[in-house]
């Protein structure tokens, strides 16, 4: 089987009308994994399928979905203490591919959608190995400089 690592150079270029440019994917099998060192913010986004994922976690309350939208944790949380202070709290890439999956958990509570595959990787690397149940291909739109690996796993 032969492997193909898209890293922003991926099949489709296409924009929103915002004059933001996006990469799109479409494919059976993908991984996904989030760059370890970029300082994901609150405005960051790509979209799976009809779903907009964001770095807007609302991780005190856990609240991993908002109607169309899976809220994934960004690169720094602001947690607010019981004292009223709060306590900035540096993440990793591996904690927000934990947010994701929990995420797509949600979303598969109200429509059981995704299957996610080795759950090893996700623990010891932060992959997330992602298809459809319903056997459609998982399609990916990402912005321009959003720093999404992606790797395809199917042809």
């Amino acid at each position: 089987m032969v492997l193909t690592t898209f890293f922003f150079f991926l099949l489709v270029s296409c924009g929103d009308g915002s004059g933001k440019k996006y990469e799109v994917v479409n494919c059976k099998k993908v991984k996904i994994s989030f760059d370890l060192v970029y300082d994901y913010s609150k405005e960051d986004h790509f979209y799976l399928d009809d779903h907009i994922v964001t770095h807007d976690l609302d991780y005190q309350n856990r609240v991993f979905l908002k109607g169309n939208e899976l809220s994934i944790s960004p690169k720094v949380l602001d947690l607010k203490l019981v004292d009223g202070t709060s306590k900035i709290q540096p993440v990793s890439g591996f904690f927000i591919a934990e947010s994701f999956y929990l995420a797509l958990l949600e979303l598969n509570k109200r429509k059981n959608t995704y299957k996610i595959h080795s759950l090893p990787a996700l623990r010891a690397f932060g992959q997330i190995y992602l298809t459809r149940i319903d056997g459609k291909g998982v399609e990916l739109k990402i912005p321009k400089n959003y720093p999404l690996k992606i790797e395809v796993l199917d042809n």
